[in-house]
């Protein structure tokens, strides 16, 4: 029994070493201009980004096609590739190449590297670190400004209160934000990105540290340290929700 036991550990812990890791993350990709729907969002694994096969494909305007008795991925037009489920060798036109990252089964759906299938295709990709997205081919029509406008506040019915976002470029914007109860807190000042969904107060002349948290359509201005109460109003704080 202790035989078996060890066996079942020894063979788990290898799967596990064998299986890339994906890592939990939000990414964006856009093909000239559009944003790709997946089912399965696209992840990082290893470091490389991984995206559905389909999709990839068809919006690079390749065929693509699936042989499920050999889990083989061919395509066919003026770049021929063939990858194979889990190898990390694949062909481009004859060549083989190395890949970091293989093909695999990702919950259900067969996902590739994108780096590397999109330069095969012979198109210009490139990542956005501050945004988290991907760029294939074109920019144009692609949202530079995912902070930017005027936000009213909205969590407490007894409070009033705006945000203002201006002057949003790829690293930084401008914000000023005010709360109204029977006192006004307000502060004003400058962003900085640290990805899609999250910036920090750049610097304050009191000290003050805050993070500006976006989902959709609200941003939320959280203190992160005492020095914001320079900014606060008695008995308010500037820890509010605000929505577009």
């Amino acid at each position: 029994m202790k035989v078996i036991s060890s066996f079942a550990m020894l063979l788990f812990a290898s799967l596990l070493i064998l299986s890339p890791k994906a890592e939990a993350s939000s990414i964006d990709v856009y093909v000239d201009g559009d944003r790709l729907e997946f089912t399965n969002s696209a992840h990082i694994t290893e470091g490389r980004t991984m995206v559905e096969l389909r999709p990839i494909f068809e919006s690079l305007g390749v065929m693509v096609d699936w042989e499920q008795s050999t889990q083989t991925i061919t395509t066919a037009g003026d770049t021929k590739m063939e990858m194979q489920i889990n190898s990390q060798m694949a062909t481009v036109n004859g060549s083989m190449h190395q890949l970091d990252v293989p093909p695999t089964i990702y919950e259900g759906r067969t996902v590739v590297p994108l780096r590397f299938v999109v330069e095969a295709a012979g198109v210009s990709v490139q990542w956005d670190q501050v945004n988290q997205r991907v760029i294939i081919g074109e920019e144009h029509g692609i949202e530079t400004s995912l902070w930017e406008g005027y936000y009213t506040i909205d969590d407490h019915p007894d409070l009033r209160g705006g945000l203002v976002i201006t002057d949003e470029n790829d690293k930084y914007f401008s914000f000023e934000a005010d709360v109204a109860y029977t006192h006004v807190g307000q502060i004003e000042g400058v962003a900085e990105k640290q990805g899609p969904h999250t910036a920090s107060l750049v610097y304050d002349p009191y000290g003050c540290e805050m993070t500006l948290t976006r989902d959709n359509g609200r941003v939320t201005l959280s203190e992160d340290n005492l020095e914001c109460s320079y900014y606060s109003g008695v008995a308010i704080d500037l820890n509010r929700s605000y929505v577009k």
